[in-house]
């Protein structure tokens, strides 16, 4: 396994069963595999699969995993494999791992709060469209084509900060 984190999350108790929240740091999980990681998660918080939410950042030079399309390939002779199988699974035991040593040490959360900066030269609108708002092109992550060069950098509207403090 590489030496990197692979994920990071946080397990919030005291409103009936344990709801988790994790963030994968992968391209993507699709059907059975987000369901796997889910639910993998779940047993370890002891709590169910629909109490546990799973995202992935989606940088593009990370695994993007989809167990039944690898099993649809393994079904072929001669395809290269789309999933390392042992590296998901220790991954999935390492996250496991992870949310039981949480469960043994959970700590009171007392304030929330938030942040707020301005996005700047960090990405093209995905969508352009005319002044009559049609749609005229859109980009997937990257594009070569003059129209998506010459569009304005996206916009990102400012976050509203919010703050809530422990009233106890």
């Amino acid at each position: 396994m590489p030496p990197h984190v692979e994920a990071i999350g946080f397990v919030l108790t005291g409103a009936g069963q344990p709801i988790v929240v994790c963030a994968v740091d992968w391209t993507g999980l699709l059907n059975q595999a987000h369901v796997e990681w889910r639910t993998a998660i779940a047993k370890a918080a002891r709590t169910t699969p629909d109490r546990v939410a799973v995202q992935c950042v989606h940088q593009h030079d990370a695994p993007f995993i989809c167990l039944d399309a690898q099993s649809i390939v393994s079904q072929q002779a001669g395809l290269a494999h789309l999933v390392q199988l042992d590296f998901f699974e220790q991954c999935l035991q390492n996250a496991q791992d992870a949310v039981n040593a949480a469960m043994q040490d959970l700590q009171p959360v007392t304030h929330i709060a938030t942040g707020q900066a301005k996005v700047e030269k960090v990405a093209s609108n995905r969508r352009i469209v005319n002044a009559e708002g049609k749609l005229v092109d859109w980009r997937g992550s990257s594009s070569r084509t003059p129209l998506m060069a010459m569009a304005a950098r996206g916009t990102f509207p400012m976050p509203r900060p919010i703050r809530k403090e422990d009233t106890r």
